[in-house]
């Protein structure tokens, strides 16, 4: 069964991974050797290496939300629940 809502035990696991310190010479947080890994992996070409660098610093792009003949998009329009709730208060 799975935990209770909101419970993420992977996530908290991983979190708890990153920040720890590594032994020995190098003792930064596991999180900036991954960070220099993935810089080093953009440097050497890998496109999804750059997209995540881009996607943090830059976040990502906008999706555009569109439609066709067959399916367009549509737009409900509230205002007249607002305009019918402020009558029945009337």
């Amino acid at each position: 069964m799975a935990g209770r809502k909101g419970e993420k035990h992977w996530r908290d696991a991983l979190m708890l991974a990153v920040h720890r310190i590594r032994e020995g010479k190098d003792q930064r947080p596991i999180l900036a050797e991954l960070a220099d890994k993935c810089v080093e992996m953009a440097l050497d070409g890998d496109m999804q290496a750059i997209k995540e660098i881009g996607d943090r610093l830059d976040g990502k792009a906008p999706q555009a939300i569109i439609g066709d003949n067959e399916n367009p998009v549509g737009i409900q329009m509230i205002e007249r629940v607002i305009v019918d709730a402020a009558k029945a208060t009337d």
